[in-house]
């Protein structure tokens, strides 16, 4: 998919830059949203001109996407 290219290319250029270790090592992190938004999301990354369009909802600390190390807290945000 054009994201894993997208990614592969950042990495690259952050280690052309000089960076090394954990600076490249990818943190994991989930992201709970309908699973109509998967494809989308997995093909073109997060869209902040999308944010809230379907439902209204800016978010408890405002619009953004929120992202959290553990799973099962996200898993209440994918109904």
């Amino acid at each position: 998919p054009a994201l894993c290219v997208r990614f592969e290319k950042k990495l690259q250029s952050m280690a052309e830059e000089g960076r090394k270790g954990d600076e490249l090592k990818p943190n994991v992190a989930y992201h709970g949203t309908a699973e109509q938004n998967v494809h989308l999301i997995a093909e073109g990354g997060f869209r902040l001109d999308k944010l809230a369009a379907n439902t209204g909802n800016r978010g408890f600390y405002g619009a953004g996407c929120y992202l959290s190390p553990q799973a099962n807290y996200c898993i209440g945000y994918t109904r």
